[in-house]
C-alpha cells in the first residue's frame, strides 16, 4: 500500500486521540506509516482486571520493552469477571494469578495516570456475609502498587506484604508466584505519576497501608496534582440499621486528614474529586478545616464532592479560601453531586460539645437511645449569593445527580452503537462503565432528549468517554432530613432522591426554593461575566419573529400533529397534553399548533414533576395523546397514552408543507372548552381541571388589554416579557394579549433570569411592561438600591407588575418611595385578572378592570373589630364566571378571598375566607393576623410553625412548633418546666399587641398556648401550609380539656 499519507503527521495524532481502541487497531493495518502514528494510541492505556485473560494480556505488555514505555494510563481492576456474583455466599475464585501481576506495574516507566478499581461490597469479613476483597486484600493491592510507585518494590518487602495478607485466614494457603519478577530495570524508578483515582476505596482506616513509606512517598510526589476518591462504606442487607454502628468508618474520616488529604498531598493538588456512597461530613463527621496548610489546599483549581452534607456557615467561607495560590485567585471549578443540606436533624445525644450541631459518633455506637432534635439554618441561597462575590476564580459550578448506581446510560448505548465495537461484551462493559462517577464529573450531563426510539435525536459522539452529572433543576440545591427513628435509611428522601430524580424536591419553608434559584441564576450569571472577561453584564442576543413567521410555524406546526394524531384516531376536540417547560418558542409553537390542527390542549409546566399525578389530571379529561419535553422520554417509557417528544419540528418545513392544513376550528358555542389549565392543588392536596371556555378565554384577552392600557403611560410600543411558564395562565394571558394586539413578547433565555438581562431587556430592546413573582422581583429590587444605573432603567418602564404571593413590604414601600410603577395583580387561574393596583395611584389598593361584573359580598356575620369584611364573589352572568364544573351549588364562583372597601371601589386584601374562624358569639376572628404577630415576635429564636384555631369557641388558641424540640424530651411540662417557660416567653412578646384586640380574638392567658412537636401539625402536601381544620379535628381532646377549665 502507498505510504504517502494526505495529511500531516500530526493532524493523524489528532485524530487518533479520539478513536476508540479497535479502531486504532485496524488503523494500524494499513499501511507502516499510520501503524506509526497508530501504535502509541493504541497501547497509551491498557487494563489488568482481575481474570487469567486479562492477566495474560497485560503481561505481555508488560514484558515487551517496546510496548510498555507507551503506556501512559494504568488501569487495575481487583473484578474476576462476568462469570463470579458478589456477595452471593459463593466459593470466590482467588485472583492468584491477578495478584502475581501487580508487581510488573513497576516496568510501566512512563505511566503518569492509575486508576485503582475494587468491589463495592466492603467491610469485616466475620460480622455479617462474607467478603471477597477483606481489607487485608485491599491493603496487599494499594501496598504493592504504591512499592512499584515509588521505586520501592523489592521481593523481600513483597513477602512482607503477604504475610499481613496472611492474617485473612481466608488466603492463607494461596502462594502466589514472584519467579519472574528480575527485569533488568532500575529497582529506584519512581513512575512520574500526575493521577490516582480509587473507585470503591474502603472506609476502614487501614493503619498498615497508612505506616508504609512507599504509600507515604507517593502521596507526597511532587508530580501527583490529580487525586480522586470514591470511597464505598459496608451495608447490611438483612438489617441496614446496624451500619449505624459500624465504628471503622468514622475513624476513617476522623484520620483522613492525616492521612489520604495529609499536607504532603494536599500542598501539590490541582484536582480533587471525594465521593461516598452513603452522605459525609456531618455524620460521618469530616470537618475540612482540619486539612492543614494556610490557605488550605493552595494549589487546587478543581473541586468534586459527592454526597457531601452542608450544615454549617464556616463552610461557606472554607471553599472560597482554597485555591489561593493556584494563579486564579481562588477554585476555578466547583461540582456538587448529590450534595444537600441538613435542615432538621433527630440523633442520638448529648452532641459533641467541641463541635457543636456535630454528632459524637462514640455515644451513638456505644451510648444509649437519648435522640435530640436540632435544626439548621443554612440555606442554599446564603452560599450561593455569598459564593457569587467571595469566589472570584470560579469559571464553573454545576450541581445536580450523577449515576451511582451502574453505568450511566448515555455512554453505555454511545459505545453500543460504536461500529468499533460490534462484539462486546455487555456485562463486561457495564462493570467497566460504573462507578466511574467521582472521575467523570466534568463530563457532559445526560441528554435530556435522549430516546432510544429515536436515535437520530441524540449524539452519542460526546458520551464515548463519559457522562457527567443530569442538572435537571429537581436535582439541585436539595435539602434533607436526618432521623435516627426512621429506616432503612435515617437519611429521609433517600430513596425518593434515587428512583424518582426529576420529582421537585422538598424546601424547607415556602418560598425558600425560589430564593434559592434565584440565588443559583444570580451565580451562573456572575461566572458567565467573568467567563466573557466582563464586569458588568454578558450579552444576549433576542431573535426578531414576525407575525406572519408565527403565523406559518404554528401553520406547520398544526399540520404535523394533525397527521400524528390522526394515526391514533383522534377526532376533533379531543385532549391533547402538553407537559414541556413553557418558556420556549418551540413549547408555544407545539401548543398553539395542537389547538390550530383542532384539539383541546391541556397544559402542564416541567414544575409537576410527577408522572403518576400527570397521568391520573390526563384520565380526568379524557385525554388521547401526551406531547411532552424531550428531557421526559425515558420517565415516560410506560405512559398509558400514546407520547410524542416535543422536538425540533420546524427544521421538516419542506416535508410539513405537503401535509393537508386542518381547517380552522371555530367554537361553536360560548360554553366550549377550548383549553385545559390546572390549580395549583395547595388546597385540596391534588391539582384539579380548569377548563378554560371560548366566552371565558375572550374576556380574558380583553381584559388584560383593558388593564395594559389604563396603566400605560410613556412608550408606544408595548413590550412584555414571560413571567413564567406559558403552562400557566399568568404569562399565557399576556402572551393572548400581545399577539391580539400586535404588541410585542420577549422570551428569557431561562427562568428566573438574571439582572443583567432584564437590564438588556429594558435599556436594548425597549421592555415597557415588566411581570415577575415577588421573590425574584425582590431580588431585582435589592441589587437596585445598589446600583444607581439599575434603578434608572426601571424607572423607565410603564408597570412592573407582580402577583401570585405578595411582594415583601420592606421592598414594596422602597419600591414605592421611588416612584416605581408598581402593579399588583390578584388573579387565580380560574377567573384570570380579577384585580389589579394602579401604579399612577401608587397606593397598592386593589381595583377592577373596567367593565366587570364581580360582586363584592359582605359577610352575613360581624367581625367585632369595625371592619365590613366582604367576599369576592363572581356570577354565572359575569364573562370570566369559570366553567360550570368549578361554580357553587347556586352557580356563583365564591373565590373564598375577604377584602376590605378602603375607599370607594378600592379594596385591601385580608385573606381567604378559612382564614377567619367564627367565634361562639358568631363574631370572626382574623387568625391570619395573629399567626403573623407570633411569627414577627417569635420566629427567629422560639417558633417554628404556628396556626391560629377555635371556631365556635370562646376565644382562640395558638398551636405552635417549638424551634428547639428538645424541650419537649424532658419531664418539664410542670408550672417551672421548659415547655411552661417557652409558652410564658411567647405570651410576654405577644401581649401587646392582643391588648389592643377585642376579647374574641384575644390570647390573653399561656394556656392558650399549645406546644407539639415539629412536624405534628397537618400540613398540605405540595406547598406544606398547616390545615387549620384537620388541626381542629387532630387536637380535638386538647382543646375539650382546654376549654373546660
Amino acid at each position: 500500500m502507498d505510504n504517502h499519507l494526505p495529511l500531516l503527521p500530526e493532524i493523524w495524532a489528532n485524530i487518533c486521540s479520539f478513536l476508540p481502541k479497535p479502531s486504532l487497531s485496524r488503523l494500524r493495518l494499513t499501511c507502516s506509516k499510520l501503524n506509526d502514528i497508530a501504535l502509541p494510541w493504541t497501547f497509551r492505556s491498557i487494563l489488568l482486571e482481575g481474570y487469567d485473560d486479562s492477566v495474560e494480556r497485560f503481561l505481555n505488555i508488560a514484558k515487551s520493552p517496546k510496548l510498555r514505555v507507551l503506556v501512559r494510563e494504568l488501569t487495575i481492576d481487583t473484578w474476576v469477571g462476568p462469570g463470579y456474583e458478589y456477595k452471593c455466599n459463593n466459593t470466590y475464585p482467588f485472583p492468584v494469578a491477578f495478584m502475581s501481576a501487580l508487581p510488573y506495574v513497576r516496568l510501566f516507566e512512563k505511566a503518569t495516570a492509575l486508576h485503582l478499581r475494587f468491589n463495592e461490597v466492603c467491610g469485616q469479613d466475620d460480622r455479617t456475609d462474607d467478603i471477597e476483597e477483606t481489607w487485608f486484600l485491599r491493603y496487599r493491592v494499594l501496598d504493592t502498587v504504591c512499592h512499584c510507585i515509588a521505586g520501592m518494590w523489592t521481593l523481600e518487602k513483597q513477602i512482607q506484604i503477604d504475610e499481613k495478607m496472611s492474617q485473612d485466614m481466608s488466603w492463607y494457603h494461596v502462594k502466589l508466584d514472584y519467579s519472574d519478577e528480575d527485569f533488568g530495570i532500575s529497582q529506584e524508578q519512581v513512575l512520574p505519576l500526575r493521577e490516582l483515582t480509587i473507585s470503591n476505596l474502603a472506609d476502614f482506616p487501614e493503619f498498615n497501608l497508612y505506616g508504609s513509606k512507599a504509600w507515604k512517598k507517593v502521596i507526597s510526589l511532587p508530580s501527583l496534582v490529580d487525586l480522586r476518591l470514591f470511597v464505598a462504606t459496608e451495608s447490611n442487607d438483612a438489617s441496614p440499621e446496624s451500619a449505624v454502628h459500624y465504628q471503622e468508618k468514622y475513624e476513617f474520616f476522623e484520620n483522613l486528614s492525616s492521612s489520604w488529604l495529609s499536607r504532603a498531598i494536599c500542598q501539590n493538588l490541582t484536582t480533587l474529586s471525594l465521593f461516598y456512597r452513603d452522605y459525609w461530613g456531618w455524620f460521618p463527621k469530616f470537618d475540612f478545616r482540619r486539612i492543614r496548610g494556610d490557605p488550605p489546599l493552595p494549589q487546587l483549581k478543581v473541586l468534586a464532592l459527592g454526597n457531601y452534607v452542608f450544615t454549617h456557615d464556616w463552610q461557606i467561607d472554607w471553599f472560597s479560601a482554597i485555591g489561593q495560590k493556584n494563579g486564579s485567585n481562588g477554585l476555578e471549578e466547583l461540582y456538587l453531586d448529590d450534595c444537600p443540606i441538613l435542615f432538621e436533624a433527630r440523633q442520638v445525644g448529648p452532641f459533641d460539645a467541641r463541635s457543636p450541631g456535630y454528632p459524637d459518633y462514640h455515644v451513638i455506637t456505644e451510648g444509649t437511645y437519648n435522640p435530640e432534635k436540632h435544626e439548621y439554618s443554612l440555606r442554599w441561597h446564603h452560599i450561593l449569593s455569598q459564593w457569587a462575590t467571595s469566589m472570584k476564580g470560579l469559571k464553573v459550578f454545576k450541581t445536580g445527580h450523577g449515576s451511582w448506581n451502574g453505568a450511566p446510560r448515555d455512554t453505555l448505548h454511545a459505545i453500543k452503537q460504536d461500529v468499533a465495537f460490534p462484539d462486546i461484551d455487555m456485562k463486561k462493559l457495564d462493570h467497566r462503565l460504573s462507578d466511574n462517577l467521582h472521575r467523570d464529573f466534568p463530563c457532559p450531563e445526560p441528554a435530556r432528549d435522549f430516546n432510544l426510539k429515536d436515535k437520530d435525536a441524540w449524539t452519542p459522539v460526546k458520551y464515548l468517554q463519559g457522562t457527567g452529572m443530569s442538572q435537571l433543576r429537581a436535582s439541585q440545591m436539595r435539602y434533607i432530613v436526618y432521623d435516627c427513628g426512621t429506616g432503612p435509611s435515617p437519611w429521609l428522601e433517600t430513596q425518593r432522591r434515587r428512583s424518582m430524580p426529576t420529582r421537585e424536591p422538598h424546601e424547607p419553608e415556602e418560598g425558600t426554593r425560589a430564593k434559592d434559584y434565584a440565588a443559583y441564576e444570580a451565580l451562573l450569571s456572575a461566572i458567565k461575566s467573568r467567563n466573557n472577561g466582563t464586569t458588568g453584564s454578558s450579552k444576549t442576543t433576542w431573535k426578531d419573529i414576525s407575525f406572519p413567521t408565527f403565523q406559518k410555524d404554528v401553520e406547520l406546526s398544526a399540520r404535523y400533529w394533525k397527521d400524528k394524531f390522526s394515526k391514533i384516531g383522534a377526532k376533533e376536540k379531543a385532549v391533547v397534553g402538553l407537559w414541556s417547560r413553557g418558556y420556549a418558542y418551540l413549547d408555544i409553537i407545539h401548543t398553539w399548533g395542537v389547538a390550530r390542527a383542532g384539539y383541546t390542549p391541556q397544559l402542564f409546566s416541567l414544575k409537576m414533576t410527577d408522572p403518576a399525578v400527570v397521568y391520573q389530571l390526563l384520565r380526568e379529561a379524557e385525554a388521547v395523546a401526551l406531547v411532552h419535553d424531550p428531557s421526559y422520554n425515558l420517565i415516560l417509557e410506560n405512559s398509558p397514552l400514546p407520547s410524542y417528544p416535543g422536538d425540533d419540528i420546524l427544521s421538516q418545513e419542506c416535508y410539513l408543507e405537503q401535509l393537508p392544513l386542518p381547517a380552522l376550528r371555530k367554537p361553536s358555542k360560548a360554553e366550549d372548552i377550548m383549553m385545559i389549565y390546572h390549580t395549583s392543588g395547595s388546597t385540596l392536596g391534588t391539582p384539579k381541571l380548569v377548563p378554560i371556555t371560548a366566552k371565558w378565554l375572550d374576556h380574558a384577552i380583553a381584559t388584560c388589554g383593558d388593564v395594559l392600557e389604563a396603566v400605560q403611560m410613556s412608550r408606544t410600543q408595548p413590550t412584555g416579557v414571560a413571567m413564567g411558564s406559558l403552562s400557566h395562565i399568568a404569562s399565557t394571558a399576556v402572551f393572548w394579549h400581545a399577539v391580539s394586539s400586535g404588541s410585542c413578547f420577549m422570551l428569557p433565555t431561562r427562568l428566573p433570569y438574571p439582572t443583567s438581562e432584564l437590564r438588556q431587556m429594558i435599556d436594548e430592546y425597549g421592555l415597557t411592561n415588566l411581570s415577575m413573582f415577588p421573590p425574584f422581583l425582590s431580588a431585582v429590587f435589592r441589587e437596585a438600591r445598589k446600583d444607581p444605573s439599575l434603578l434608572a432603567s426601571l424607572k423607565t418602564l410603564n408597570n412592573i407588575s407582580y402577583g401570585g404571593l405578595p411582594l415583601d413590604r420592606t421592598d414594596e414601600a422602597w419600591a414605592r418611595s421611588q416612584g416605581l410603577p408598581l402593579m399588583s395583580v390578584f388573579g387565580p387561574t380560574e377567573l384570570s385578572i380579577l384585580l389589579f393596583s394602579d401604579p399612577k395611584e401608587n397606593t397598592g389598593y386593589f381595583k377592577p378592570p373596567p367593565n366587570s361584573k364581580y360582586q363584592f359580598v359582605p359577610l352575613e356575620d360581624d367581625i367585632g373589630s369595625g371592619e365590613r369584611l366582604l367576599e369576592l364573589v363572581v356570577p354565572p352572568e359575569a364573562p370570566n364566571c369559570p366553567h360550570s364544573s368549578l361554580r357553587s351549588a347556586d352557580g356563583k364562583f365564591h373565590t373564598g378571598d375577604l377584602f376590605v372597601e378602603v375607599a370607594p371601589g378600592r379594596y385591601v386584601p385580608k385573606g381567604r375566607n378559612d382564614n377567619w374562624i367564627k367565634m361562639e358569639t358568631a363574631l370572626r376572628c382574623d387568625t391570619g393576623s395573629i399567626e403573623a404577630n407570633v411569627m414577627d415576635t417569635c420566629g427567629n429564636d422560639l417558633v417554628s410553625a404556628v396556626v391560629v384555631v377555635g371556631a365556635g369557641r370562646p376565644c382562640p388558641t395558638v398551636f405552635i412548633e417549638p424551634k428547639n424540640e428538645s424541650i419537649l424530651d424532658s419531664d418539664g411540662n410542670g408550672p417551672e418546666g421548659p415547655v411552661s417557660k417557652l409558652k410564658n416567653d411567647i405570651f410576654q412578646r405577644i401581649a401587646p399587641f392582643h391588648k389592643r384586640r377585642y376579647m374574641h380574638e384575644r390570647i390573653d392567658d399561656p394556656r392558650s398556648i399549645l406546644v407539639v412537636p415539629q412536624g405534628t401539625l397537618p400540613r398540605t402536601p405540595t406547598k406544606g401550609n398547616i390545615r387549620r381544620k384537620e388541626v381542629e379535628r387532630v387536637f380535638q381532646g386538647e382543646l375539650e380539656a382546654l376549654y373546660a377549665r
